[in-house]
């Protein structure tokens, strides 16, 4: 996953994302694994961490909705 912040993270730091998007919200946990930075946006490729299989496939389902939306 890569998210865009004006907040410093560092990388190997561990927190919560709350992911509002699926038809119920999501509170993931990742794991930062690396820094692009553009100015004061930041970058940030993640891990997910400890991914129940019922989270991923609404991320999955989230995915293809926009990718369907994007085609048009």
């Amino acid at each position: 996953m890569l998210f865009a912040t004006e907040m410093a993270l560092e990388i190997g730091q561990d927190f919560v994302v709350s992911f509002t998007e699926t038809r119920e919200p999501l509170y993931l946990h990742v794991k930062i694994l690396r820094l692009q930075s553009n100015g004061r946006i930041k970058r940030y490729g993640c891990q997910f961490q400890q991914l129940l299989p019922q989270h991923e496939e609404m991320l999955r389902q989230y995915v293809f909705q926009l990718e369907a939306i994007h085609r048009r």
